[in-house]
C-alpha cells in the first residue's frame, strides 16, 4: 500500500495573514510592556499625591477629629437657624404691619407740600 501526502503550498496571502498575526504578538507583548511602566508611573505618583495629602492635611487620626468637630459645628448652626427663624419671621411680620399704607402727598398730585 502507498500513501501520498500532499502539501499545499501556501500563497502569498496565506504568507502575509500569518505574519500579521505574529506582529500582532508583538504589538500587544509592547502594549502590555508599556502599560506595566505606565502602572509602574501611577503607583508612584498616587504614592506621592497621598504624601503631599497626608503632609498638608494630617493623619487620619487628626481627619476624624476635625470631622467630629465639624459635625458639633454644623449641628450648633442648625440649632441657632432653628431658634432665629421664627424670630426672623415675626420682625418681618411685624414690621410689614406697621407700614404706612397712606399714599404721601406727592403721589397724589399735590406737589405744593
Amino acid at each position: 500500500c502507498f500513501c501520498f501526502f500532499f502539501f499545499k503550498q501556501k500563497t502569498a496571502y496565506e504568507m502575509q495573514r500569518g505574519l500579521v498575526g505574529s506582529e500582532m504578538c508583538i504589538r500587544d507583548r509592547e502594549r502590555l510592556e508599556a502599560q506595566k511602566e505606565i502602572d509602574k508611573i501611577r503607583d508612584a505618583e498616587e504614592k506621592l499625591y497621598q504624601e503631599a495629602i497626608s503632609k498638608e492635611w494630617g493623619t487620619g487620626e487628626e481627619l476624624k477629629e476635625m470631622e467630629k468637630k465639624t459635625a458639633v459645628e454644623v449641628k450648633e448652626i442648625k440649632q441657632q437657624y432653628a431658634e432665629n427663624k421664627g424670630k426672623v419671621i415675626k420682625l418681618l411680620v411685624d414690621n410689614i404691619m406697621e407700614v404706612d399704607l397712606e399714599l404721601p402727598e406727592v403721589v397724589k398730585g399735590n406737589f405744593e407740600k
